[in-house]
């Protein structure tokens, strides 16, 4: 029997338009216990649909409404831990109507076994369970496809929309697919084989369907309802067939829009629009998931889910979905408790996909790796959508840098191009002058944060709309190499108009009054350089945000950077042992293997033991990041601990290596200098720990 407790999510309130993370309750309560004929379930995969918006009305539907103080409802994958049922014994994997709730009490019914022989459990819920067959029985059936049909579906990148168009595709149908992002419509064309894509948000959908299918459309399956079907509803084929799955742009209005007026385009084309639900087709749902799993095995359909680990996370979670910040099939994988290497599924197979890439191309010189890292998509990861990034979530990047530093490519620039850091969300100048260039790799920038006296720290002083600059900066890592610097100041003032405080400002680097002196270098092999800024007149719009929050964004910069520190860090440990355990392999001279030792051995375990120590902080706090909350504590103790560990797992594989892995060009030579350097860079761990202190002492912040 399980000693957790039950997280469940109820339904606080009844919303008015758009749901709000209020209109929810998570609380916790003891884990039921099942009567005769019962078993308990434990969730491990909870699916997340627009359908549950409806389900949180009090209005009439085809199901009843979720009330006031009960779980929401939703499919979700399970484990059975207890059974008082003959039909189902513990271990069993089914899926079912289970809810918002870690744990659940079933009589069995509605509840089916899982043959994760098929594909993985989770799909039990999306690609081969009600998103898929949705798409199966609705397309097919509803639709009545024939070979050489114009078929368009909008919300294509979603859990039906994506399993809809390749179905068309199987069917030998041109497919267009509609959705909110160019990432998402070169998803849809490139991985899932859409002929086109329309971005609705940036593209006139009406003058796209003529350009792209001027022979109208034959079949139309509706997730949105909206401008979108306007504009289709008035290209239909004489014949047409129109499939209503769901009108999610109609679920968060306060006040309905006026009803459909162009309905006589149906009988003008003789054209048949049915709303369907899945529920329909139980009887049929083994033909569905056999012929669809049969697709999956032989490659002619794909799924793409976009997961979030922990059950708290849900709502927050079902709202972005909502609001199309989803990519996929939308999951909560239920449990928290994840170790290092059960990643959820979609970061496994970034993981393994860019470890691919980076495998076969990280003996290409740095030009040519990130020009093919660019055309590849992996360049841009890090940088936001709406300036051509894919928008990696924190969590996504740290297993990226782990990964570039776990396979030996110490230069992580050619693979991962510059990120906003302290110029996201600017806008006018600093935008155009700046971060564009900045992203487009045609200006590169540096940080000027440490003081060179610190009784002398480096000022602004107001000139009419201009800030006069002065002071000096140490350690400016890369500055004689960068077009810009953003540099940390503070702002005086002569007048009580005037606004003062810390403030960060961007400043050219050939600016009249800077000086630079001689670039002197760290032991890694990074350059660094002081600078002196004398009365440098600055433009005040080059002030990044606010006067008087320089600190947080210079903070939230310093961040960002080491939790790069540690991802890093544990990559060069990964790859470390992974050189040591090839050379504990070899013949030795006495006869055997150093492997045959058992004083070897011990230290090797310590490897790997520390190593899984590290990995796990890292991965703990890529979670954190990911979930929005604070994390500033929690992000410096990954920085201390993974930088820390790494460097004596570099330091025990150096021992067992012996002197040859410190002769210039050995592979563990340089990363024992920049493990060496990295617990310094960033801040010292000794300052570090008393910063940490500090924060629980004085501010009470962090879970640490």
């Amino acid at each position: 029997m399980p000693t957790e407790i039950n997280v469940r999510v109820l339904l606080k309130s009844r919303p008015t338009g758009f749901p709000a993370e209020d209109d929810f309750e998570v609380v916790e309560s003891p884990i039921p216990k099942p009567q005769q004929g019962e078993i308990l379930l434990e969730s491990m995969w909870l699916s997340l649909d627009p359908y549950m918006r409806g389900r949180m009305n009090d209005a009439k539907s085809y199901a009843p409404s979720v009330d006031i103080g009960e779980p929401m409802v939703g499919g979700a994958v399970g484990k059975v831990v207890e059974s008082r049922s003959p039909l189902f014994n513990p271990g069993d994997i089914v899926e079912g109507r289970f809810g918002w709730q870690s744990y659940a009490i079933s009589n069995g019914i509605g509840v089916r076994k899982v043959d994760e022989s098929l594909a993985p459990m989770q799909t039990a819920v999306g690609v081969l369970g009600m998103p898929g067959l949705t798409a199966y029985f609705g397309f097919l059936d509803v639709c009545d496809p024939t070979p050489g049909d114009t078929v368009v579906v909008s919300a294509a990148s979603g859990a039906v929309g994506q399993v809809v168009g390749q179905i068309a595709k199987i069917m030998g149908c041109k497919v267009i697919g509609t959705v909110g992002s160019d990432p998402k419509a070169k998803f849809i064309v490139e991985e899932l084989g859409f002929d086109y894509a329309i971005n609705y948000k940036t593209s006139d959908v009406a003058q796209s369907l003529d350009n792209i299918c001027p022979e109208g459309i034959d079949v139309y399956f509706d997730n949105v309802g909206g401008i979108v079907t306007d504009a289709v509803m008035d290209r239909i084929n004489i014949g047409a067939r129109i499939a209503i799955c769901g009108q999610i742009s109609q679920y968060n209005l306060k006040t309905p829009d006026m009803a459909p007026r162009n309905l006589g385009l149906l009988t003008r084309s003789q054209a048949k629009m049915e709303g369907f639900l899945v529920f329909a087709y139980e009887s049929r749902y083994d033909e569905g998931i056999a012929r669809m799993a049969s697709w999956i095995r032989e490659g002619k359909l794909k799924y793409k889910e976009d997961v979030v680990i922990g059950l708290r996370n849900a709502p927050k979670t079902f709202i972005g979905m909502l609001n199309g910040e989803n990519f996929g099939k939308t999951l909560i994988k239920v449990s928290e408790g994840f170790m290092p290497e059960n990643l959820n599924p979609s970061i496994l197979k970034f993981r393994e996909e860019f470890s691919d890439f980076l495998m076969n191309n990280r003996e290409l010189p740095e030009e040519e790796l990130r020009k093919l890292s660019l055309r590849e998509g992996y360049y841009r990861m890090s940088q936001p959508v709406d300036l051509g990034g894919q928008g990696y979530s924190p969590m996504q990047m740290v297993v990226a840098r782990e990964t570039i530093a776990k396979l030996g490519v110490l230069s992580p620039t050619s693979v991962i191009g510059p990120e906003p850091g302290l110029l996201s969300e600017v806008e006018g100048s600093l935008k155009t002058d700046y971060l564009i260039p900045l992203l487009e790799g045609e200006k590169k920038t540096s940080f000027a944060f440490t003081e060179s006296k610190s009784d002398s720290p480096t000022v602004a002083d107001w000139d009419g709309g201009n800030l006069v600059v002065s002071g000096r900066k140490s350690y400016v890592s890369g500055g004689h190499l960068s077009d810009f610097m953003s540099v940390v100041l503070t702002v005086n003032s002569k007048k009580n108009t005037d606004k003062n405080g810390p403030a960060v400002v961007i400043i050219d680097s050939d600016s009249k009054g800077i000086e630079m002196g001689e670039p002197f270098y760290s032991l890694d092999g990074s350059s660094h350089v002081e600078v002196e800024f004398k009365s440098v007149k600055v433009d005040a719009k080059n002030v990044i945000g606010e006067i008087g929050q320089g600190i947080p964004r210079a903070l939230g910069n310093i961040m960002q950077e080491r939790i790069e520190q540690a991802a890093t860090s544990v990559g060069l440990a990964l790859y470390a042992l992974d050189v040591v355990t090839s050379h504990l392999k070899k013949p030795h001279r006495s006869g055997g293997t150093l492997s045959d030792l058992e004083g070897v051995r011990l230290r090797y375990s310590d490897m790997r033991i520390n190593s899984f120590a590290a990995r796990s902080v890292l991965y703990r706090v890529g979670r954190l990041l990911d979930s929005g909350d604070e994390a500033i504590n929690e992000v410096t103790t990954a920085k201390i601990f993974c930088t820390e560990t790494a460097s004596s797992v570099v330091d025990t594989a150096v021992q067992l290596v012996g002197g040859q892995a410190l002769i210039k060009g050995h592979p563990l030579e340089e990363i024992y200098r920049k493990m060496r350097s990295m617990r310094i860079a960033g801040g010292a761990s000794d300052v570090l720990r008393l910063n940490l202190s500090k924060g629980v002492f004085e501010f009470d912040s962090g879970t640490v």
